[in-house]
């Protein structure tokens, strides 16, 4: 086990540098390290104030979602990520991305991208060294690696959670979730 940890990482190095579509490998290994690491499945504070240390853009918190097209994990909570964030991004108050890794696309976007920005690797890499999937990064300041909730099949709770921690950010206040822990 350690030695196939010392060959991840190491394709983990040229994953992350190359994010190019034809990266089939990657997708694999970021799903088997998933699996084989489990999610923690808890958003965490990075243990900051509400109001300070919140990743921003044009003055709106930034919410992130790290992906694969391959992992079914991710393809559960995909839709429902993407329509919250859009409808808070709609309106103004959040700059939203979802990063699918294996393909470098940014979903919400209207154009198709072909490789993640190195700044996005790197906040993706801050919040989750061990390069699993799905990874949230709600403002700089609440990330969740892995789901919360798809062990009971509920996504209406996901959506409530997603729900609480943008409002949280946005109103400068910590969010109200049962899940939440501090570091």
């Amino acid at each position: 086990m350690q030695e196939l940890g010392k060959i991840f990482n190491k394709e983990r190095h040229y994953i992350l540098m190359r994010m190019s579509r034809g990266v089939f490998l990657a997708a694999i290994l970021v799903v088997a390290l998933a699996m084989a690491f489990g999610a923690t499945g808890l958003f965490t504070g990075t243990g900051s104030s509400p109001s300070h240390g919140i990743c921003t853009a044009d003055g709106r918190p930034v919410v992130r979602l790290y992906s694969t097209t391959m992992c079914p994990h991710c393809r559960w909570i995909k839709d429902t990520f993407d329509s919250v964030v859009r409808e808070y991004a709609s309106r103004g108050e959040i700059v939203a991305h979802h990063w699918e890794l294996d393909t470098g696309d940014d979903t919400l976007s209207r154009r198709v991208e072909t490789r993640v920005p190195s700044e996005e690797v790197w906040i993706y890499q801050q919040f989750n060294p061990r390069s699993t999937v799905p990874t949230f990064v709600f403002g700089c300041r609440y990330y969740r690696i892995g789901n919360g909730y798809e062990g009971r099949k509920d996504l209406k709770s996901e959506e409530r959670e997603f729900r609480e921690i943008i409002r949280a950010m946005v109103e400068g206040r910590e969010p109200a979730l049962s899940t939440f822990k501090q570091p």
